[in-house]
This record gives structure tokens, C-alpha cells and sequence, in this order.
């Protein structure tokens, strides 16, 4: 029996990592039938009740951590879990940079560091990195991975600059984000869910999934200027999709509960509060890709609710803060229907044009049936890509 042990940003009720895990389990699952995952989580009880596997704590590996009894309890579980694996995946998810601090790249390589030590294969998987722009963060990141990476593969071509810009010599593989190959749950599932959400789908049906995260990144100066911009653009946007496209709103929360509260803020200032909805309920990835589906066009600033919308051929209308929505638009071939802001991959610091977005928005309206034709092809290609993660997993354990 292989043992597997996975390690991301789990439990912590944010729907696009759960997605990458779940779709990360569901194919080693249909390839190894004999196969035991373990997953470090932060939430082990969530993670096990969701995905349905072995759950043990995460812990990072700081002074911390050794001067509490309960926590250095929790980190000999995240250390005994690593010790008795055959491979250490570092799975998916966005969080290998240090813009907040070169800690956090020390938090995430130190545990490919220590699965080395105990002689493991490592492997990470359709990573997401960058940016990684100080001195010791772009160190470590060269120092460990070239020494103790046996594979590596991104989800997009910019994490692989970023990576090689801080010094790694290892082959880099580009393929895709894993939660291109998760199935949604049957479709009466979903015909439930929006019976009990009480969601009119009378009326074409526009989803809408934006944070609030932005406003404390250290990569956008005047944050609470900015944030106060943004954030007032949005009861227009919701107003002009229910007025001129006589479409009702749903606001879906990809993180709980911080793009729920978001969102109820947000409504306070729409004029047809009776035909904006927002998700209330807790659904697993699989739900939540089907809600996804049941929309006619999806608005996404959270990069996997355009990633679960492009999989079940929703039009989406990407917000670009951040270099990952950029690359994924640009690999659909649909970086056209697309507003910048924040910093992107040819963009500083400037501020939303709701003029843009809502000429954007009329005009993908528009042609929303020919997008689906357009969007097939490139689905197509990026399934195949996917896949390759799992095939650089099969041949590190063979």
C-alpha cells in the first residue's frame, strides 16, 4: 500500500482549495486503488468529514510551536504523518510567495525540507507561486527546492518565472489547476440546494464571487482609499445587471465567512435588494461546482469560481488582482473578458473602471451562447494537462 501524504491550504473553508484537494484525491483514488491519503489540515475533523479521509493537524514548524505542550503535540502529528509516507505532496493552491512576509515560504518548503530529511519523494503538485521578491524568500525557495524537489509542476507559466527568477534549476513542468477534473454532484442535488437557498431561477441567474481580501495586501498602497472604491462599485454593477439585463444576482462565498459578510455588506447599498441572493449554506466542492453551473454568467475575483464555472461552461467575467486570474484567463483564451485592478501581471496599482466592467458585462451578455462554443475547445486541452499532474505522481511512486 502507498501511503501519500498531502500538504495545502486545508481546512480552512476556502471552496478553491477544497477543490484542488478533493479533484487531488478523487484521481491518486482512481489510479492507486491501494492507497492511503493523509492530509495535514488545520481543521482535521472538516477535512475528514468532507473529503473523506485521514486528517491530522498542521503545524509549521516555529519557536511556537515548541513552547506549548498542545502544540508540540500537533506538530508530532504533522511530523509523524510526513515520517511514515512514502511521498509528500505539496498540493495546489496559490500560497507559495512572500509578499506578506519570507516566512510563509519557510513555513510551506520547510515541510518539503523535513520529508527530504526522512528520505521521501516530494512532489509538488500544479503549484501556484509567486510573487517571491525578497532576498531570503527567493533563497530559500532556490536552496530547498533545488535540493530536495524530485518534481514540480505549476498550474501556469507565470508561477514557473517565479520560480525560476528566484534561482530553481529543477525541470518545472507547466499543466493545469487540478480542479479542472472534479465532476460536479447530480443535478437534483443541485435543484435541491437552490429550492432551500430560495433562489428565483425564473430569471437568468448572474453570479457574482469577490472578496474583500485586497485591501490589506502590502502590494496596494492607500489600501482603505482603494478599498472604499471598490467596494462602492459594486451595488452599481448589482443594479445595472438586474435594470438593463433583467437577470437576478446571486452572491456565491468562495472563503467563510469573510465573502459572506462581504457581500451582506455590499446588498446594504443596492436599490433591488429582493432579487440579489446570497449562498448561506456550507456545501462541499462538488455542490458548489454545481451551483456554479446553474448560473448563466459568472463575475469572479476568487480564481476558482472561474476556474468551476469555464469546467461546467459558464461565461465568466475574470477581476484581474492578481497575476493567477490573469494566466488563467489567458490559457482560456478569454483574458478579453476581463477588468484589471490591483497589480496584475502588466498592471500597478490602479483602481477599478466600472465604465470597462460594464461595458464588458453587456457585451459578454451579449454573446454569452457563442462563448460556450469557444470555451469546449480550450476545456478540452486543459483536462489533458490536468491529467499530467497525476501521471508525474505515477511515475515518482513506480
Amino acid at each position: 500500500m502507498f501511503r501519500i501524504v498531502i500538504s495545502g491550504w486545508y481546512g480552512y473553508k476556502n471552496t478553491g482549495d477544497e477543490v484542488i484537494l478533493a479533484s487531488m484525491i478523487k484521481t491518486i483514488r482512481d489510479e492507486f486503488k491501494d492507497v492511503e491519503i493523509i492530509v495535514l489540515s488545520s481543521d482535521p475533523a472538516y477535512t475528514s468529514k468532507v473529503h473523506d479521509v485521514v486528517a491530522v493537524p498542521l503545524m509549521y514548524f516555529d519557536i511556537l510551536s515548541l513552547c506549548s505542550l498542545a502544540l508540540r503535540k500537533r506538530l508530532f502529528e504533522t511530523v509523524n504523518a510526513i515520517r511514515t509516507s512514502d511521498v509528500f505532496i505539496l498540493g495546489g493552491g496559490g500560497f507559495l510567495s512572500d509578499w506578506q512576509s519570507w516566512t510563509v515560504i519557510l513555513q510551506w518548503l520547510g515541510q518539503v525540507m523535513l520529508a527530504k530529511m526522512f528520505g521521501k519523494k516530494v512532489m509538488l503538485y500544479a503549484i501556484g507561486a509567486g510573487p517571491i521578491i525578497t532576498k531570503i524568500g527567493r533563497f530559500l525557495t532556490r536552496i530547498i527546492l533545488n535540493r530536495c524537489a524530485d518534481i514540480i509542476t505549476v498550474r501556469d507559466e507565470k508561477s514557473k518565472e517565479w520560480l525560476e527568477s528566484a534561482g530553481v534549476k529543477k525541470r518545472i513542468y507547466v499543466t493545469a489547476d487540478p480542479a479542472i477534473l472534479l465532476e460536479p454532484v447530480k443535478p437534483d442535488r443541485i435543484s435541491k440546494i437552490l429550492k432551500e437557498e430560495r433562489i428565483d431561477s425564473s430569471k437568468p441567474l448572474v453570479g457574482i464571487a469577490i472578496s474583500p481580501i485586497f485591501h490589506i495586501q502590502k502590494y496596494w498602497p492607500n489600501q482603505q482609499k482603494k478599498f472604499l472604491k471598490f467596494k462602492n462599485v459594486w451595488p452599481k454593477v448589482v443594479d445595472f445587471i438586474i435594470s438593463k439585463l433583467d437577470a437576478n444576482v446571486i452572491f456565491i462565498p468562495m472563503q467563510i465567512p469573510t465573502d459572506r459578510d462581504f457581500a451582506s455588506e455590499l446588498i446594504k447599498n443596492v436599490e433591488n435588494k429582493d432579487r440579489v441572493k446570497i449562498i448561506t449554506g456550507e456545501y462541499t466542492p462538488q455542490e458548489m461546482m454545481g451551483i456554479i453551473g446553474r448560473m448563466d454568467m459568472i463575475i469572479g475575483m476568487r480564481l476558482h469560481s472561474l476556474i468551476l464555472a469555464t469546467r461546467m461552461n459558464v461565461p465568466v467575467l475574470g477581476i484581474m488582482y492578481h497575476h493567477k486570474v490573469e494566466c488563467f484567463l489567458e490559457q482560456i483564451g478569454q483574458k478579453k473578458w476581463a477588468v484589471g485592478i490591483g497589480e496584475g501581471i502588466h498592471r500597478k496599482n490602479e483602481d477599478i473602471n466600472i465604465e470597462e466592467l460594464l461595458y464588458k458585462l453587456s457585451a459578454l451578455w451579449i454573446c454569452r451562447k457563442r462563448y460556450k462554443k469557444e470555451i469546449k475547445e480550450k476545456m478540452a486541452y486543459l483536462k489533458k494537462r490536468a491529467k499530467l499532474n497525476n501521471n508525474f505522481l505515477v511515475k515518482l511512486l513506480r
